[in-house]
């Protein structure tokens, strides 16, 4: 049952998709609601852009187009779901009262248009919006960090999850500073030879550290709940941050201080070692699952993690063949898109599918629990057609990857595919909103 109060919801764990007998009692707000949105936008207008773009990357991925694009997915499509995710679920996790839900309606105009005015400056190669948006970027990580380090610090017990998730928001804020340093050396080449080192540090702890360390933390908890199964041994998992964090931070000290190559390799070996343990993990928790039958969420997870090990594997087999393979945009842009379409879009658009019901089912059907006749939560996303969207959206992908690599001129029509995918998959979401409170009317009993 659910009740209402004025100082938020009580919602039963079997509804909040927790484990049976856990009971949250949690503000459940529409704001996070706006920043899985304006992913959910970000990431079609990604995958659109793909359809002309993609050519272009190959020919040299600093192009102020592609940069343009670029963070339209690192900033628009992956920053963005995770902050909305996190105003709502990380409370959620540490057993805590969510901060102020004004915090969240003041700090999403400042990070929306912050990522808008950088990715036209970038796009348009305008050096005032670019710095503008740069600014506000930069404010709205330090903004966000600080309200989720604060509710971290409120919890009287700190799960594994939760460590993850701070040291992520260090990534996130280094990757800022260091997105503004670069972005102020296009204009003055303040940073000189030292571009070459600050530049792939930046994609190191923005994509791995900040991206990549914050689905593991999250997975950690909400995965379980997900799949309905529990583990008591969270002995892997603190492996696998052991792991991940160790070599994150040897790997970029590496980049920066120019070490030699063994080093930053033995660095990138425990990243991807972390990995396989979360890989392991995932398929230990998968087995002892209560609902057998997958859904889109985990399927879409599992494909991601898949493509997250072949970016890994294959990124440390192209270090291997040279130190700045990361300016080949042949190979930058398969491993790179492997990585944002594969893994990001991939693994935040199967979340969304949970997550975006739970946010609406408890705003708006939790309050009528007892009273009324209310939707099931998964009935609010259209399971077949997210089912199918899976499948056109990893076809449309593997044609996009082999295009690149075989057939360039094939790219745009892979690609076409890829975005009809995200159309589909974001109408679906957005059907979501459309439902309304009316209830199912009574049935008879010829019925």
């Amino acid at each position: 049952m659910a009740t209402i109060s004025k100082q938020g919801t009580t919602v039963g764990g079997a509804a909040a998709g927790l484990s049976p007998g856990v009971a949250v009692r949690a503000r459940v707000s529409t704001a996070p609601l706006w920043y899985l949105y304006a992913a959910l936008a970000a990431f079609v207008l990604f995958a659109t852009g793909l359809v002309p773009l993609a050519p272009e990357a190959l020919n040299g991925t600093l192009t102020p187009h592609v940069l343009a694009l670029v963070h339209v997915a690192t900033l628009g499509l992956l920053t963005t779901a995770i902050m909305g995710a996190l105003w709502q679920l990380l409370p959620v996790i540490l057993v805590v009262p969510a901060p102020a839900s004004w915090l969240a309606r003041a700090h999403f105009p400042l990070w929306v248009g912050g990522v808008a005015l950088l990715v036209a400056g970038f796009w348009s190669a305008w050096w005032p919006a670019l710095a503008a948006g740069g600014t506000l970027v930069v404010l709205g990580a330090l903004f966000f960090a600080g309200v989720m380090w604060g509710t971290i610090a409120r919890a009287p017990r700190r799960p594994l999850s939760a460590y993850f998730v701070a040291a992520s928001l260090l990534d996130l804020v280094l990757v800022v500073l260091g997105g503004l340093a670069l972005a102020v050396d296009l204009q003055t080449g303040v940073l000189g030879a030292w571009f070459v080192r600050v530049l792939p540090a930046h994609l190191l702890l923005g994509l791995v550290g900040w991206g990549v360390g914050t689905v593991l933390g999250v997975s950690y908890k909400l995965a379980p709940m997900f799949a309905l199964a529990h583990l008591g041994d969270e002995r892997p998992g603190w492996v696998c941050f052991g792991l991940f964090n160790s070599g994150l931070v040897g790997l970029a000290a590496s980049l920066l201080a120019g070490w030699p190559a063994p080093v930053g390799f033995a660095c990138a070996a425990l990243i991807l070692l972390a990995l396989l343990v979360f890989a392991l993990d995932t398929l230990r928790l998968l087995r002892a699952r209560h609902k057998k039958a997958l859904e889109p969420t985990q399927w879409h997870a599992l494909s991601g993690l898949a493509a997250l090990l072949l970016c890994g594997g294959g990124s440390l087999g192209a270090a291997l063949g040279g130190e700045d393979w990361w300016l080949d945009g042949r190979t930058a842009t398969v491993l790179g898109l492997l990585f944002l379409l594969g893994f990001v879009g991939q693994t935040i658009l199967g979340y969304l599918y949970k997550i975006v019901p739970f946010l609406v089912w408890n705003h708006r059907y939790a309050p009528l629990v007892g009273r009324q006749a209310v939707p099931l939560m998964r009935d609010l996303v259209q399971q077949r057609v997210a089912s199918r969207t899976f499948f056109l959206y990893n076809a449309g992908l593997v044609a996009l990857l082999a295009a690149l690599l075989w057939a360039p001129q094939a790219s745009g029509p892979a690609a076409a595919v890829v975005a009809l995918a995200t159309w589909i998959a974001g109408a679906n979401l957005a059907w979501v909103l459309r439902r309304q409170i009316a209830l199912s009317r009574p049935r008879t009993q010829n019925e």
